[in-house]
């Protein structure tokens, strides 16, 4: 499944070798409507699966690896709450890929006709 940062404006995804962490919103209610309160999107509501990347959270929201070089996962603090966010950055448009829409349908006749297939519109 998917994995997408819900802050506004972030466009971090998970993928092997990211090197972001995603974390889930905490289940504790008063902490989980401070995340909701600075993730600020309007009309939005979590679900289970809403995730927020590392790049949110300062260093010191971190729980140090209890064997330092030694891979391990990035793990928040229990009271961490992310304050990192950028609203001010313009977002660059995606680029589409257009869709090629046919006015008549004429051609499908013609294809239909010569391949003796049936269609019906």
């Amino acid at each position: 499944m998917p994995c997408f940062c819900c802050a506004f404006g972030c466009r971090s995804r998970y993928f092997s070798g990211c090197g972001k962490s995603f974390h889930r919103l905490p289940k504790e209610t008063t902490l989980r409507q401070a995340w909701v309160a600075r993730i600020s999107r309007a009309d939005w509501c979590p679900v289970k699966t809403s995730v927020l990347c590392s790049d949110h959270f300062t260093a010191d929201c971190f729980i140090e690896p209890a064997i330092p070089g030694f891979f391990s996962l990035r793990r928040l603090k229990p009271d961490a709450v992310p304050t990192v966010f950028n609203l001010e950055q313009p977002l660059e448009p995606v680029a589409r890929k257009k869709r090629r829409i046919y006015a008549d349908l004429n051609w499908l006749d013609e294809v239909c006709y010569m391949t003796q297939c049936k269609h019906s519109l």
